[in-house]
């Protein structure tokens, strides 16, 4: 019993950590699937809506209203940064070679790490999670969080939104056709320029959404941006660029092989997952389910 408790709970670790990393990864491989830019401020995007959480949560008054709107004003306000950097930054360099996208990008990155230091300061904060979510849950016999069953819920929501969207709407549809081909879709008419930035938009409101979200759980810092950057480019190197079911099934993968990597092999259990992202490039460069470009 002891050792299911122990599979159960690392399981339930992995899983929320997974669904976290989604729902930022999924962000970035919408943007990179459509616009064809590689976002190193994904994870600035991440971290700036984590600080907004704390922001807000600090200016309202306490209550568990005060989360719901975190997370609103989050997504809305990364939204807004995306729109302004995919209009006024990287529109004007779609034509140039990838080089000069991942230095404007990485560039943003210091920038937004300057400005973050500059308004919030160097020091660690804390937020508390909702009193709805405070307390836990019995299943099979094993106490789990509630805050972190509803984290969970909320990737597999993100999922069926987007995999919807993307699929059952006119807008998924000129997304779709953007992403295989804009030149072609720009001769029916359509406003290929708007839907790109639509697109960064939604991929940049999903990473500050996705900080919002685990605010109350993590320790908000202005280092915590490259982690979860380098977690989610790993997810879509190994769900393949563009996939949002790819992104969902490697991010599972990452959270399942860290979780019991750091009980069998603690030391080693941070290289695991690059281990496969490594035999994924080797075995299958476009990734699980991404399409073979020639």
């Amino acid at each position: 019993m002891d050792e299911l408790n122990l599979f159960l709970g690392l399981g339930f670790s992995g899983l929320v950590r997974a669904e976290v990393v989604f729902v930022v990864a999924a962000g970035l491989t919408l943007i990179f699937g459509v616009v064809k830019i590689i976002n190193f401020a994904h994870g600035s995007f991440y971290m700036v809506g984590a600080f907004i959480a704390y922001s807000v949560v600090r200016i309202m008054p306490a209550s568990d209203g005060a989360f719901w709107v975190t997370l609103v004003v989050a997504a809305a306000v990364i939204a807004a940064v995306g729109i302004l950097t995919e209009v006024l930054l990287l529109r004007p360099i779609y034509a140039r070679a990838h080089l000069f996208q991942i230095l404007l990008t990485y560039g943003l990155t210091l920038v937004i790490a300057d400005l973050v230091r500059i308004i919030w300061g160097t020091a660690f904060k804390t937020i508390s999670p909702p009193l709805l979510f405070s307390g836990s849950l019995m299943l099979m016999g094993r106490s789990y969080s509630t805050f972190y069953l509803f984290v969970i819920g909320l990737g597999i929501t993100v999922l069926i939104s987007m995999w919807l969207m993307l699929d059952k709407t006119r807008f998924g549809l000129l997304v779709r056709a953007a992403s295989l081909d804009s030149e072609m879709l720009s001769t029916l008419g359509i406003n290929v320029p708007l839907i790109l930035t639509a697109v960064f938009a939604l991929g940049s409101a999903l990473a500050g959404f996705a900080g919002a979200v685990i605010a109350p759980s993590v320790s908000i810092d202005p280092g915590m941006d490259v982690t979860m950057l380098t977690e989610a480019f790993l997810v879509i190197v190994i769900g393949g660029m563009g996939s949002i079911w790819g992104a969902f099934l490697a991010s599972i993968i990452i959270g399942q092989v860290f979780a019991f990597g750091t009980l069998l092999l603690p030391q080693f259990a941070v290289i695991f997952p690059y281990m496969i992202g490594a035999c994924v490039l080797i075995a299958r460069p476009q990734g699980l389910f991404g399409r073979a470009y020639h």
